[in-house]
């Protein structure tokens, strides 16, 4: 779901291919060219990348019409306003400040970074405004994809490897991605979590979703 030019998205292909090779290899091959952990995420954080990539990147143009020019100068929603600095330093615990993404901003999408006084985002919220069930649609075409290939190469349930697990109660829908991003859909809208330094994200997650609602309520 994220945003990248032509080269970025070569070379992620071109990654994968490579990885691909890997993938048979570690097929027919023992010992030493058995995959560690670490390569096992990594396969897998490659394959369902290009793939949402892949799958956003043919009709993003076409379903992303411009906003009338009153709305975007006037009324573009930020994901900050949706989950706000006070809101994750209450959940969390920890004082951390909103920041909003001035380069991912836009009538569709907006994302906001929650910051300590020093050091990396804590974690990170993309806010689809529209075209969020297509997203959601995406996301598990992806998954899916990924974790049945996973499935045939490795003989295990990628889940096991994620740690991702659908979660009732939240949005439309909701899914917990573990070391993926994870999603709540509502309506059309999209919230996409990214929770790299969040500790116990698994009971976080849904806490962070929940405020997050409150406000597209």
């Amino acid at each position: 779901m994220t945003h990248e030019s032509t080269d970025q998205k070569s070379e992620r292909a071109n990654g994968t291919t490579s990885a691909m090779v890997k993938v048979d290899c570690s097929i027919g091959c023992t010992g030493h060219n058995r995959w560690s952990r670490i390569e096992a995420h990594s396969m897998l954080l490659v394959i369902l990348l290009v793939l949402t990539a892949c799958g956003s990147s043919g009709g993003e143009k076409a379903h992303e019409q411009p906003a009338p020019q009153s709305q975007t100068q006037s009324s573009v929603r930020s994901a900050c306003d949706v989950l706000t600095g006070e809101d994750v330093s209450a959940i969390l615990a920890q004082k951390l400040q909103a920041r909003p993404d001035l380069e991912d901003q836009g009538p569709r999408h907006s994302s906001c970074g929650y910051y300590p006084a020093e050091g990396y985002g804590v974690l990170y919220l993309t806010v689809y405004w529209r075209g969020g069930q297509q997203e959601w649609d995406t996301w598990q075409m992806a998954t899916q994809y990924a974790g049945k290939t996973w499935e045939q190469i490795e003989k295990v349930d990628s889940n096991q490897i994620t740690g991702a697990s659908l979660v009732n109660g939240l949005g439309d829908r909701a899914y917990f991605g573990g070391i993926l991003p994870s999603l709540v859909l509502k309506d059309d809208i999209l919230l996409e979590f990214k929770l790299p330094l969040v500790t116990d994200e698994k009971r976080n997650f849904p806490l962070l979703a929940q405020a997050a609602l409150a406000r597209l309520q």
